[in-house]
Order: structure tokens, then C-alpha cells, then sequence
């Protein structure tokens, strides 16, 4: 059963034409399709105005970039141009708008870029506060969700959509708890959850409705809880960061776990999986989207803040990361830190954590040098491990 499940989620993620997201509004005419794009974007606000989040987290398999390439200089990531291709061959026809969150600098000049390139979708530029007070950062943040609230419902929130902003808060935070408990077990038994079934699963959150999405973690969920699982293979358990925007191919994923590394914690599509503690249910539902945002996020690279140590992953105090060849400001942010010493890890007590980086773009790499690469990183996390 679970290789049925994989195998429709992977056709899903890569059909070119978004067959999914037509068939679903097909099913429910009139109600608006919204892109958003990679960090944080608050779906609940889509799901209350009737219409379905898609994820847009690049491009898929075997989509050439022409007239995209037009756009951007040749040293930037792959994913805005992957975006201006797909809606220069009218892949977003049928979008009503497209969210654009403060990740960094590229996707802002995307924006602008989307507007100067129409007729398309409305776009909205979402400028996430870094000011984490309360009284600063949470004010202005509430006025950008009711600013956004305003244009997906096209009039001021009233108290019936506030209502209906409660209800899909409760149905995301069924959402994140089915995928905490996918990374639970990704975790704590990754060779129960296959690296590549983790990907397919998670990236359902793209482009299926939460209620939909529900039901499939929940089958996959019950079908693995009831199975032995195969035994567990020798390898190191690593982090891998640096994909939580450009996704790295399926195969790379796996030739890092061919190569002797179990990912027991990784970023992909971070936005998506990186709240902390459910959202609150009651009382004013904007107010709790901020303080969502503000208070039970994990520490992320578009979240400029010092790192905290990732606890209870079970890692050998070692590191894996996938990073792109371009400069991206906030992975650069955000690698100082994390490579410092970390003497909450355990095993990597008052010692810096090993580190290395397969390079990788949207849509290659190269599985040889990055199987030679991440086997050599595994072999000096099991001579490293042996000295404690």
C-alpha cells in the first residue's frame, strides 16, 4: 500500500501540467488557486478565503529554462527562473495570485519582476518582520496579514472569516502534527521511513489540500506503526542543511544515504514543518498567526536570529550539508554559527561538529563525486566517533 501512496505522490510532484491542483479545481469552481513561495506564508489565510495553497518550490523534472534565464543574472539560484519560465508557458493561468514572502533579496526582485512581465496573478510581496517583539514586530506583522487577508478575500476580514481562519488554523495544526510525527520516526528509525518516501510525503503539502495530505500521512503512519521495518544499516546519523529553498534532487538524497549517511534531521521545505508548538485555537486567530510566527518557529535561515542547538535528533555531532553553488545570503547567515562547537550534542561535547557540502542545483548533481564525497565524511564520523 505505501508504494502506491509514493508512487501517486511522486507523479503528482513532478506532472509538468499540475494535474492535482486542476483536478481539485475542477471539483470546486470558483474557489482561488495561490501560489506561495518558499518560507513562511500564512496558508491558513488561503484555506479561510476557500482556496487552495500551492507550493511553488521551483521547477520539476525535465522543464528547460529559456526565457527565464532572461531575467536573472547567470550566478543566481535556479528557482526564480524556473518560476518565470513556468509562467511564460502559462502553467499559472488559472492562478488567482501568487505570495511572495521576505525570504531574500532574489525572491523580492522576483516579485517585481512578476509585475513588470504581466498580464498574470496578482502578486503580494509578504515583508516578515526580524524585529521579534511583540509591540514592533508583532504590530507590523498584523497589519501585513490583514493586508493580505484583505486582498485573498477581496474586503476587511469580518468576524464570520475570522471564523473561518479558526477552523483552518485547527486543520493545519492536524497537518503539522501528522508531519511531526513523520520526522519522529524519520528520526528515531529512518530506516523504517526511506529517505526518498519522506520527500514524496512531505512535498504532498505543495499542492493537496491539509484534509487530503491528512488522510495519506495517516495511512502511511498506520502502515509502517504495524510493520518490523527492515533492519537497521550501518550508518552515520547526519543533519543535512541548506535545502529549505532550492530542493535538491530525490537522487541526491538518496546517494547520501547510499553512501553511508541516515538524514535524521533535515530543512526541506522549511516553512511548511518548522512550527514548534501547535498554533492556538482560540481567542483571535490573526494574533495567533503572529505569535505562530513570532514565538514557536524553530530558528530557520530567513529567521534572522542566533542559532539554539537542535536537541534529540540522536546525531554523532556531525553535520551534512546540501548547499547550491550561488550565493545565498541568508544559507551564508546562517552557516557561521552552526558551525561552531556545540557541547549540548553529546558525542560532539567541546569539539567542532564535522562538515561537509555535495553541491547541488535545481535539477542536477552529480551522484558520483557527491557519492565519493559524503562516503569519505561518513568514514571520519566513524573514525571520529571511535576516539570518544
Amino acid at each position: 500500500m505505501t508504494a502506491e501512496l509514493i508512487a501517486r505522490l511522486r507523479a503528482d510532484s513532478e506532472d509538468q501540467e499540475l494535474g492535482t491542483v486542476r483536478r481539485w479545481q475542477a471539483l470546486h469552481p470558483g474557489a482561488p488557486l495561490v501560489g506561495y513561495l518558499p518560507g513562511h506564508v500564512p496558508r491558513e489565510l488561503i484555506y479561510a478565503a476557500g482556496g487552495l495553497a500551492v507550493g511553488l518550490w521551483g521547477a520539476w523534472p525535465g522543464l528547460e529554462i529559456i526565457q527565464g534565464d532572461a531575467c536573472f543574472q547567470s550566478y543566481i539560484c535556479h528557482l526564480p527562473r524556473s518560476l518565470v519560465e513556468m509562467a511564460q508557458r502559462g502553467l499559472f493561468a488559472d492562478f488567482a495570485g501568487l505570495i511572495v514572502p521576505s525570504s531574500c533579496d532574489v525572491l523580492r526582485n522576483l516579485s517585481g519582476i512578476w509585475k513588470l512581465e504581466g498580464p498574470r496573478p496578482w502578486c503580494f510581496y509578504l515583508d516578515l518582520p526580524q524585529n521579534f517583539d511583540t509591540e514592533i514586530g508583532g504590530v507590523f506583522l498584523r497589519a501585513e496579514l490583514l493586508r493580505l487577508a484583505t486582498r485573498l478575500l477581496g474586503h476587511a476580514p469580518e468576524e464570520p472569516d475570522l471564523e473561518r481562519v479558526r477552523a483552518a488554523i485547527v486543520l493545519t495544526n492536524r497537518q503539522q502534527d501528522r508531519l511531526r510525527c513523520l520526522r519522529r520516526w524519520r528520526r528515531d528509525e529512518p530506516q523504517r521511513v526511506p529517505i526518498d518516501d519522506y520527500l514524496w510525503l512531505i512535498r504532498g503539502a505543495l499542492f493537496l489540500h491539509p484534509t487530503e495530505h491528512i488522510a495519506l500521512l495517516e495511512t502511511y503512519l498506520e502502515t509502517i506503526a504495524q510493520g518490523a521495518g527492515p533492519p537497521w544499516r550501518d550508518s552515520a546519523r547526519v543533519l543535512l542543511e541548506g535545502a529549505f529553498c532550492e530542493q535538491p534532487p530525490a537522487g541526491l538524497l538518496k546517494t547520501i544515504e547510499q553512501a553511508g549517511c541516515a538524514i535524521v534531521e533535515e530543512d526541506l521545505l522549511l516553512g511548511l514543518n518548522w512550527l514548534e508548538a501547535p498554533l492556538r485555537e482560540d481567542g483571535d486567530p490573526l494574533d495567533s498567526l503572529v505569535e505562530g510566527y513570532l514565538r514557536r518557529t524553530r530558528t530557520v535561515p530567513f529567521k534572522y536570529q542566533d542559532a539554539r542547538a537542535r536537541r534529540g535528533t540522536g546525531a554523532t555531532g556531525s553535520r551534512g550539508a546540501g548547499r547550491r553553488r550561488d550565493p545565498c545570503r541568508p544559507l551564508v547567515l546562517r552557516s557561521g554559527p552552526a558551525r561552531a562547537p556545540q557541547p549540548e550534542r553529546g558525542a560532539a561535547a567541546g569539539r567542532d561538529s564535522l562538515y561537509t557540502i555535495p553541491n547541488y542545483s535545481e535539477q542536477s548533481y552529480q551522484p558520483l563525486a557527491v557519492r565519493e564525497l559524503v562516503g569519505t565524511f561518513s568514514d571520519a564520523i566513524r573514525l571520529w566517533s571511535q576516539e570518544e
